[in-house]
């Protein structure tokens, strides 16, 4: 045992105790374990003592609690609980000072508690454990959201949304996008029992790699809905439609794929893999030109054997002739632009005009 950092031990117990299981606590407590440091030195912690009626007037307010909330799964008080002026509280309880609600269930712990109290709140699925609890919350909450989108790449502005059938009343309005945040954050200080519980859900540790892969999803989502990954600058993932998961709401799609574009020659290579894959668009511009604009002149000379293309043509629809990605082009306007401003082109895209037969 020598070279243990007992004092580091001690202070993490300290300031863990309201997660700690009960068996613990006991033989600390059974030890006289010192839970309080104050300027003076070291006490131990007063008893926590509640007389019965003390104790009647905590399971009352539970008991409002419970009839004023949407759901009976379990009760939770704060930590220091100020009981109502109004109703349908207990007149008698309107002035009393605030509730010591920890104070209380370390009386609990303590054994000190009148056991049919205790009874009536276990019934009711009054909460014991705050932090213990609040995991419990955590982990449900994550299960829900990777049952709905089969990952864990929570935007870190995500909200559960309020009146969602698809999730619990008492997990409405949760933040659990920065629940994953402060997660990440405290990796290090987690058990290795809640670490394990996190990996088997395939909870992404690295935040970037995270972000990463959500915007992939993002990418995947738009070429589902649309046939291709050629995203204006100006996109933003609408809420309208149905099509779209609502986690991309509001996502400026089009200037994260903008920003790809500028960061092309930094980014991984397994990303730039990724999105070759998709059908990525590197040079929207050049994308343009090769797969639209000179696909319909090709087209067309195909067709009629000639470039006197016509101010007012437009690419017939549902022609099975003409490509579909095709289909209402105005071409005329088209080649009278390409006429107006083909001395700014370069020499490659002159060539191919000239070898169709254009007319510039």
């Amino acid at each position: 045992m020598w070279g243990l950092k007992l004092g580091k031990l001690i202070s993490r117990l300290r300031s863990t105790t309201t997660s700690l299981p009960p068996h613990r606590l006991n033989v600390l407590n059974s030890l006289g374990f010192v839970w309080r440091v104050n300027a003076r030195g070291v006490h131990r912690s007063p008893p926590a003592n509640f007389s019965l009626k003390e104790q009647q007037h905590i399971l009352q307010v539970v008991q409002v609690q419970l009839s004023q909330q949407r759901h009976t799964k379990f009760v939770y008080l704060p930590g220091r609980f100020r009981v109502p002026d109004q109703a349908p509280w207990p007149l008698h309880l309107h002035k009393v000072k605030p509730l010591d609600v920890s104070l209380f269930r370390r009386a609990k712990i303590q054994g000190s508690l009148e056991p049919s109290i205790v009874q009536a709140l276990d019934a009711m699925h009054f909460v014991w454990n705050g932090l213990e609890h609040q995991w419990s919350l955590n982990m449900e909450a994550l299960g829900i959201y990777k049952a709905q989108y089969q990952d864990l790449l929570i935007p870190v502005d995500f909200v559960v949304p309020q009146d969602d059938p698809q999730w619990p009343v008492y997990l409405w309005g949760k933040k659990l996008g920065m629940v994953v945040h402060n997660l990440r954050g405290r990796e290090a200080k987690l058990t290795p029992e809640r670490r394990q519980a996190l990996n088997a859900m395939g909870f992404e540790w690295d935040a970037n790699q995270a972000q990463w892969q959500l915007n992939l999803a993002a990418l995947k989502t738009f070429k589902q809905v649309y046939g291709h990954v050629k995203i204006l600058r100006e996109f933003v993932v609408p809420s309208e439609g149905g099509w779209w998961p609502s986690r991309f709401w509001g996502f400026r799609l089009g200037t994260y794929v903008n920003s790809l574009r500028m960061r092309v020659d930094t980014l991984p290579s397994e990303q730039r893999h990724a999105l070759d894959e998709l059908g990525f668009v590197w040079k929207p511009m050049e994308d343009q030109w090769n797969n639209r604009n000179l696909l319909a002149l090709k087209t067309f000379k195909r067709i009629y054997c000639h470039m006197k293309i016509p101010m007012k043509f437009v690419v017939p629809d549902q022609d099975p002739k003409w490509p579909p990605q095709l289909w209402n082009m105005k071409l005329g306007q088209l080649v009278a632009n390409i006429q107006v401003r083909h001395h700014g082109y370069p020499a490659s895209r002159l060539d191919q005009l000239h070898q169709l037969g254009l007319v510039l």
